[in-house]
């Protein structure tokens, strides 16, 4: 783990795992940027090799930012690709 004080990022590198009530989410790198308090999260920025489980549906894709309860992800096939947007893929088998 690092810590960035002026931009209050904490960066996680490596085979990184975060468990919370929105889903397992594991990916290469995650940087967490807190609010100026210190106290509560800003935005999460997850990169490479990214999966999010949810109860219903897994995630992939190489970007993925959380800010206020929103999320865009990005899936990019090769280096210097454009991005593009993906959806979350269902899980049920009911549909």
């Amino acid at each position: 783990m690092k810590y960035g004080d002026a931009d209050r990022r904490l960066t996680y590198t490596g085979d990184v795992h975060m468990t919370g009530p929105d889903g397992d989410m594991k990916a290469a790198k995650i940087e967490l940027y807190l609010k100026p308090s210190g106290d509560e999260l800003e935005r999460l920025e997850a990169y490479d090799a990214l999966t999010l489980r949810e109860q219903n549906r897994t995630t992939t894709g190489l970007r993925m930012t959380v800010h206020h309860g929103r999320r865009k992800i990005h899936r990019q096939r090769h280096a210097g690709d454009d991005h593009r947007s993906v959806r979350a893929r269902d899980n049920r088998q009911d549909r």
